[in-house]
């Protein structure tokens, strides 16, 4: 599983849970600031929209198609890392 370009290990057995459970979570601050870079840049965009041309508008678009990815990429990240936080819990 990769999120946030960060690879995660599954959590099996074999695995290490607190290691998935750190990489989990670097890749969820890893997706807050690119959410945040996005954010700043479509505001920016935005604020200039008025009178540019249509590539800005296209751009805009784009930017903002990746934010909502990478938004749901990081609550993906957020969801896995809840699964590896129960997953010790599970095993006693």
């Amino acid at each position: 599983m990769e999120l946030a370009g960060v690879a995660l290990p599954d959590t099996t057995p074999g695995g290490s849970p607190k290691r998935a459970a750190c990489l989990a979570a670097e890749a969820e601050a890893q997706g807050a600031l690119l959410i945040e870079k996005l954010k700043l840049t479509i505001k920016k965009l935005r604020h200039e929209q008025f009178g540019q041309s249509s590539e800005r508008r296209a751009l805009l678009e784009q930017l903002e198609l990746k934010l909502a990815k990478v938004e749901e990429t990081a609550a993906q990240a957020r969801a896995f890392a809840d699964h590896v936080a129960a997953y010790p819990a599970a095993m006693k």
